[in-house]
């Protein structure tokens, strides 16, 4: 008996839940009409519903193949305790991908998903022109973050220049194009070299 109103209301309560680490609370998610739900009692089923997708190494995966996969599979967390992902459940272990950068629906089918970190290494061949083009470099003393790269294809995903062949994309590299502003970026990342 909670109410919407008032200082202790149900905003405040998920909150608080929250900031103890009682439950992990996802607004955005709680918003899409998929997800009506948006609580996670047990952080770990959402972490390993997660790392089973990414262990299965498809680049592209539909919504039908992470549900065959997570029912099929038999998750266990570090503790040995066997977590279940009913049918009904798996569109929040994809919406959650999709909220934390790692993975992007494809432009014709949003039910399946790319995962920037899983595409091919090799770098396509595109048509990008590099000569007279602005170019900047950004060199990373220490370390450049692996997740760097791969968030931005999905924060840019709907720029992500497209050919006969597909999507110029893979785990290094991307080629945007904006139509409106007639511009294209090629944008790579050499982990070796840190830059």
């Amino acid at each position: 008996n909670i109410g919407d109103e008032g200082d202790q209301n149900r905003t405040w309560l998920l909150e608080l839940f929250e900031k103890l680490g009682v439950i992990i609370h996802f607004k955005e998610l709680a918003q899409r009409a998929v997800c009506s739900y948006a609580y996670v009692l047990n952080p770990r089923w959402l972490t390993y519903g997660i790392y089973t997708v990414m262990c299965n190494k498809q680049a592209k995966i539909s919504a039908r193949e992470v549900v065959l996969l997570l029912c099929k599979e038999k998750v266990a967390d570090e503790q040995g305790n066997v977590l279940k992902y009913p049918v009904d459940k798996c569109a929040f272990i994809l919406e959650a991908m999709r909220q934390f950068k790692l993975a992007y629906p494809l432009r014709d089918d949003p039910h399946t998903l790319v995962i920037p970190n899983l595409l091919p290494a090799t770098e396509p061949p595109h048509r990008f022109d590099k000569t007279g083009a602005l170019a900047f470099e950004f060199d990373f003393t220490v370390f450049l973050p692996r997740h760097l790269l791969p968030q931005l294809i999905v924060q840019r995903h709907q720029d992500i220049a497209i050919s006969k062949d597909g999507q110029w994309v893979w785990q290094t590299g991307v080629v945007l194009a904006n139509a409106r502003e007639r511009a294209r970026a090629l944008v790579t990342a050499d982990y070796h070299e840190r830059k």
